[in-house]
């Protein structure tokens, strides 16, 4: 999980999400990984539960939290583990954009894009000057060992995470 996080969050081309559903927990950590975030207006519910499922967060993941949001964003979402709709995530910087339902995905291609179209190496260039220091202090955890993984990938992680989806 740490890697396939830092391997979204550090890849040097652009990425660019189209969340069109829910993004919870996981979900939410790679739409933040992403370099721009295209969200639906509507009943799409964003946040980060796992304080209510009863786990930590995987270094990788924490660690991009801390990097993409703002310090009250990132308190209020990690810690209060509470659901939130499109406005409120926009509010919080979790995403860029609102669009209707119909028109995210082609807009999050319409970004990707324009992204796309712009040199390469000055856009990998930048984003390793954006996020090279969160990558290299994420890549060492990865390197070492997250024992808070262990948490996610257990019977009894699956279980908590399971019934915090049946509560909404």
């Amino acid at each position: 999980m740490n890697r396939l996080f830092l391997e979204w969050y550090s890849f040097p081309r652009p990425v660019v999400c189209a969340v069109n559903g829910h993004a919870i927990a996981g979900g939410m950590i790679l739409a933040l990984c992403g370099d721009y975030r295209v969200c639906a207006r509507g009943d799409v519910k964003l946040g980060l539960t796992e304080v209510r499922v009863g786990v930590g967060y995987p270094a990788v993941a924490i660690g991009v939290v801390r990097a993409e949001l703002d310090p009250a964003s990132a308190r209020v979402l990690a810690l209060g583990a509470e659901l939130v709709g499109p406005e409120a995530a926009r509010e919080l910087g979790v995403v860029d954009e609102l669009r209707e339902p119909d028109v995210v995905l082609e807009r999050a291609l319409e970004v990707a894009e324009a992204y796309a179209a712009l040199p390469g190496a000055g856009y990998a260039g930048v984003k390793e000057q954006l996020r090279g220091e969160t990558v290299q202090r994420l890549q060492a955890i990865v390197d070492k060992g997250d024992p808070l993984l262990s948490g996610w990938v257990g019977d009894d992680g699956s279980e908590r995470a399971a019934a915090v989806l049946d509560r909404g």
